[in-house]
């Protein structure tokens, strides 16, 4: 049964690296049952890890929250530090995520600690790529390149190009922020010739950083950031990472040739951010506004004055058609599906009433299936 339990377990992270997260999911669930049954606590924390870092990546946060926390509690009563190291290096990298700062700084600061203790160098090198990371979005863009170098290094040292590839690229984008265009230069070169297995999402984020420089520099050539910008958001969409899609939209609106352009790429960027902050837990909503909703306030801070009102109203239209879009996704009744898209169309168009015809057989091609008022109330024919 240990030998069945492993390699389901093993399985799941074939599963996991392919991108199938929901049969991964499963292939994690089964395992840690079977490791349950058979009292083996060590093998079920790590199996209950593999579950959180799954729901994370689908962004299932609460999901994600309660499997490190239990894996956490776990490794805790074991006394296992390395397994505890990973725990609080994934519990760390989820708080990046949510926007608590300072918890995921906390977090990381006890995972190098303890892998150092127990000459896990590898962790130690993603505790440094975490922070930061933590440290880019603080503001603190000089600390931020100093811990990127340094596990740009430990990554070399250890043999794990792909590690040393997502540590320059975070070094070069430290680098962007405090507008050192040759330094950045030089870490977008080392990627470049980095051997670094590239996933999609990798791509994303070295086209990201090349476009911005090109685009940014005073003597870049724009047209061709841009063009290398548009590129980072197909890579983006195509590895189904809202983060990156974000990003890029708002290094788009930061570039943009025109009004026209970057009203587009702003609506763009918040229609991303609302994927990212839906599924955020109610108790981190006000860190994780504090975060990244500043983060975009800051890059539409060139916009004119006069332009802001208007922006706030193609965004509230572009969220509330998300929303709109997310709802029918989660409703399979087709009468309650029918209720939704005039209730929300009532509400986006400001009207009072709505109804929808539907093409039927017969001598009646099309009949009024269903008529709302604002109240969200059924109206029937006299």
């Amino acid at each position: 049964l240990h030998g069945a339990a492993r390699t389901i377990n093993s399985r799941g992270m074939a599963l996991q690296r392919q991108g199938d997260l929901e049969q991964a999911a499963a292939a994690y669930a089964q395992s840690q049952d079977l490791f349950r049954q058979l009292n083996d606590l060590r093998s079920q924390s790590l199996a209950t890890l593999n579950l959180g870092t799954v729901a994370q990546q689908r962004l299932q946060y609460d999901q994600a929250l309660q499997n490190c926390r239990q894996g956490l509690a776990l490794c805790r009563d074991l006394g296992h530090g390395l397994d505890l190291s990973r725990v609080q290096l994934n519990l760390g990298n989820l708080m990046i995520q949510l926007g608590d700062l300072e918890e995921a700084a906390h977090l990381l600061g006890q995972a190098e600690a303890n892998a150092a203790e127990h000459g896990a160098q590898e962790i130690v090198a993603h505790a440094r790529l975490f922070s930061a990371e933590v440290a880019l979005l603080k503001d603190e863009a000089k600390s931020a390149r100093e811990m990127a170098e340094a596990s740009a290094e430990l990554f070399e040292e250890l043999g794990l190009s792909s590690g040393q590839l997502e540590a320059d690229l975070l070094a070069a984008q430290a680098c962007l922020a405090q507008q050192l265009w040759s330094d950045a230069e030089r870490f977008g070169q080392r990627v470049k010739r980095s051997r670094g297995e590239r996933t999609r999402e990798l791509a994303a984020k070295e086209q990201l950083v090349a476009g911005r420089l090109m685009a940014l520099r005073p003597d870049g050539d724009v047209q061709r950031g841009r063009l290398r910008l548009q590129e980072a958001l197909l890579s983006a969409q195509q590895s189904g990472c809202a983060n990156l899609e974000w990003q890029t939209h708002r290094a788009l609106a930061e570039t943009a040739a025109d009004r026209t352009e970057r009203e587009y790429h702003q609506g763009r960027a918040s229609v991303a951010l609302d994927q990212l902050r839906c599924p955020v837990p109610e108790p981190f909503r006000e860190a994780f506004d504090r975060v990244y909703l500043s983060t975009s306030e800051q890059a539409g801070a060139a916009s004119e004055p006069d332009e802001v009102e208007g922006d706030r109203e193609r965004e509230q239209v572009l969220l509330g058609l998300l929303r709109i879009n997310r709802e029918l996704t989660r409703e399979h009744q087709p009468d309650r599906v029918l209720e939704l898209i005039v209730d929300r169309a009532i509400e986006l168009t400001g009207a009072e009433r709505g109804f929808v015809i539907l093409a039927g057989d017969g001598e009646r091609a099309l009949s009024v299936e269903l008529a709302r008022n604002i109240d969200q109330e059924t109206l029937r024919r006299k």
